[in-house]
Parts: structure tokens; sequence; C-alpha cells
């Protein structure tokens, strides 16, 4: 069976995505106490294209797993993240498509942040409040409250702010793909 060219995929394809790359996600995803449209929201890419990348439905393009592991990776070490969930792709990664450049101070992002910071704040009171009264604190709760999300979701909104200026190149270095497409010009 071919390749759908939006990214859908197969079922031994998906089967092997989901076995892989999914539950590496998932697994990330818990670690930093995030929801898939928390996610999707901080990496700019939607609850609906976390959840399918997980699933395996839909094969990953290296800007949905450079927008992912900027969130999921510590600010100093995504692009090793980045390298490792390329790999756990397999041939199932879509080279880089020319596109527009969205803004940096993208408002939805923008406001899962200042969401977050509020979140954040609150858990970090909650589990005081809880161990001040002997009252377990669940293990998603703690991971919200240490703050690593936060801080990694600031760094993903620094790091777009200063690429804003930088060109997007078509081609995927990780895995020596180019997609070649015509050059669009606006005409009014």
């Amino acid at each position: 069976m071919g390749r759908d060219l939006r990214g859908r995929t197969g079922d031994e394809e998906q089967a092997r995505l989901a076995a892989g790359l999914g539950a590496e996600l998932r697994r990330l995803r818990h670690a930093h106490g995030l929801t898939q449209q928390r996610l999707g929201d901080l990496a700019g890419i939607g609850r609906w294209h976390v959840s399918h990348l997980e699933l395996g439905k839909r094969r990953p393009s290296v800007d949905a797993l450079a927008a992912l592991a900027r969130v999921l990776g510590s600010p100093l070490a995504h692009e090793g993240l980045l390298d490792h969930l390329a790999d756990l792709t397999g041939d199932s990664l879509r080279a880089t498509v020319p596109r527009k450049r969205r803004r940096p101070t993208n408002k939805h992002r923008l406001q899962a942040v200042a969401q977050l910071e509020q979140q954040t704040a609150w858990a970090r009171l909650e589990v005081q409040r809880r161990e001040g009264i002997g009252i377990p604190v669940p293990e998603h709760l703690r991971k919200l409250a240490d703050g690593t999300a936060l801080e990694n979701a600031r760094a993903v909104l620094a790091f777009d702010s200063r690429s804003a200026s930088r060109p997007l190149t078509s081609t995927n270095t990780r895995r020596d793909a180019t997609v070649s497409t015509p050059e669009r010009r606006h005409t009014p």
C-alpha cells in the first residue's frame, strides 16, 4: 500500500509508529504533566495532531517533531531529543515543506504559556498545602509544580522569536531529504 501524501499511515506503519514514536511521545508528555491539548498548544500543532502522532495514525513531519522536541526537551538538549524522535520514526519521517512562517508571538501560544504559568503557581501552592496537612500529592501535580514544562514553554517562545528572521528551508538535514516545490508568488 502506498503512502498518503498528507501523512496518513497504513495499518502496519501505524502499529510501528504507535509502538515507537507514539509511546515515547506519550511517556514524555506524561513526564511533563501535560495533556495532549496543552502540548499541542505549546508546540503550536494542535491536540488532534498530537493524538494522531501518539496513535501512529499520522507520519510526523520534521517541523512537528522539532516543535514537540522544543517543548518536551530541556532548552539546551532539544536537538538531541529531536534526533531521538526522528530515529523512532524510521523511514516514515516526512520532509519539511516550505510554508508561510507563523508569527513568533502566536496568540494561542502566549495564552497557553500564561495559563500554564497560572496552573504551575496553583500546583505549587496545592503541593505545599497537601504536604502541610499530610495529604498524599498525586505525581502529576508534583510534575506540574516542578516548573519544567513552564521553563520549556518559555524557551519555545524565546526560540521562536529569535528564529523569526531566519529563512525557512526545505531541506531535512536529519534524513538528507529535500522537497522541491514550485516557487509561489503572491499576486494581488
